[in-house]
Formats: C-alpha cells, structure tokens, sequence
C-alpha cells in the first residue's frame, strides 16, 4: 500500500471485501432496527378516536375565564362534557380569533390544544357550551367566505 501526500491509500483485494462487507452488515442491521424498534403506529396517520383520554374538564387554559364554575360566562348555560381530538403542535390562531374565543365563544372546546411535544393521549374530556359551538362555527363559516 503506498499513499502519495494526501491521497486516500489504496487498499488490497481483501481489505476492499472487508470494507464492502462492513458496509452491507451495516445497512443490513440498520433496516432491521428501524422495523423492529420504530413502532409501526408511528408511520400510521393518528387516530384521534382511539387511545388513551385526557381528562381536561377542569384545566384552565390561558383562553379560559378564571374560575370555572360550571357556567358559560357568556351564554350562562350549564356546562355539558365531550370528548375532542387533542391537537398537537404550533398552532397559528387565525387572526382576531382568541379575543373573538374570549368574548363570544369561550368554552367552544371543540379540540383540546395538547402543546408541541405529541403525547399518547390522542383526545380530551373536556367542558364545553352548546351556544360557544354555535357561535365558533358561525364565526369559522364567516372567515371562509
């Protein structure tokens, strides 16, 4: 084996089918880890119906008004439970819509924001009022229009 400078040196016929074969192993094991060790849910779309439920009646979220006695503040109806999706990840409100969430519709709770790291839980009990509902989806259909 000879190396001029800074050339690579040049390996013999056999280092060549150790280094190939060190190559393939490696390859080889790695695909074999990935399928073994990478859970397959993963890959799958998540289904926000299944899985475990976070029970969220009673957290106050930085939307919510403080205390939470059982009555929307708005509409001053009896605050009925639900089980929604849990979205994870940032979410970009639309604009104008948390002082609109705040003031007409705040306990809509049509999905639970879960925050940016994915969790198992997939959904949310969570408190919500009929008439928020009503009035997030008017106000959702405007926007679209």
């Amino acid at each position: 084996m000879e190396n001029h400078g800074s050339e690579f040196p040049r390996l013999n016929f056999k280092a060549q089918i150790h280094v190939a074969a060190i190559l393939v192993i490696t390859v080889v094991v790695s695909v074999h880890l990935v399928n073994r060790l990478i859970p397959r849910r993963l890959a799958a779309p998540r289904q926000w119906d299944q899985g475990p439920i976070l029970d969220a009646r009673f957290i106050v979220g930085p939307l919510d008004p403080e205390p939470i006695d059982g009555t929307c503040p708005v509409h001053h109806l009896q605050l009925e439970e639900d089980v929604v999706r849990i979205d994870y990840g940032l979410i970009e409100p639309m604009e104008g819509e948390y002082p609109m969430r705040r003031d007409q519709f705040p306990f809509a709770n049509s999905s639970y924001l879960g925050g940016c790291m994915v969790c198992e839980p997939t959904r949310a009990k969570i408190l919500f009022c009929s008439e928020c509902r009503e009035a997030e989806k008017d106000w959702l259909e405007s926007w679209r229009h």
